[in-house]
């Protein structure tokens, strides 16, 4: 079986033929071939075809968090508006979203990396010691320059604060 993805016009048709089994060329190759020839400007990559309600799910889960957050906090939030997403499809969208320039990895010492939406200021994380997650902190704390050893050259630096979030912190 093969599948065909063709894009004209705005739609795109899925082709399903089977090889001719006698050994022919059959109608499934030049089928294939038709739609390998279409034009340059009617091409659509498999992602192109992919931005489905799944990932547009995932765009919302960034969106709307306002800080960077890990594969599963994602999932968590993407299942709320669509319940058929699951980890893999997370993790794959993540990536291609990392490839386009609209997310963005915030590594994390000793933890899972997290993702931020692109583009943003230079800024820093303060990392809950009670739930785990990740904020975002305004401009950058390191304002003084470290005297570094004779001959070395800073290129960029790390600050994280580690704390309790208020969420976690308990009313008194």
């Amino acid at each position: 079986m093969i599948m065909v993805y063709h894009y004209h016009d705005g739609m795109v048709s899925v082709f399903r033929s089977r090889f001719n089994s006698g050994g022919g060329w059959g109608a499934g190759f030049r089928l294939l071939m038709e739609a390998l020839i279409c034009t340059e400007e009617n091409r659509l990559s498999i992602r192109d075809i992919r931005n489905t309600r799944q990932k547009t799910a995932i765009r919302e889960a960034f969106s709307g968090a306002d800080r960077p957050l890990s594969p599963e906090e994602v999932l968590r939030s993407a299942q709320q508006h669509h319940p058929g997403v699951g980890i893999a499809t997370v993790y794959r969208n993540i990536q291609t979203l990392v490839e386009e320039g609209w997310l963005q990895p915030v590594e994390v010492p000793g933890d899972a990396t997290r993702y931020e939406l692109a583009g943003k200021k230079h800024h820093h994380h303060f990392q809950c010691n009670e739930c785990g997650k990740l904020y975002d902190l305004e401009g950058c704390a390191a304002q003084s320059r470290p005297k570094l050893p004779r001959g070395f050259r800073a290129s960029g630096h790390e600050f994280y604060v580690y704390g309790t979030c208020a969420a976690c912190i308990p009313a008194k």
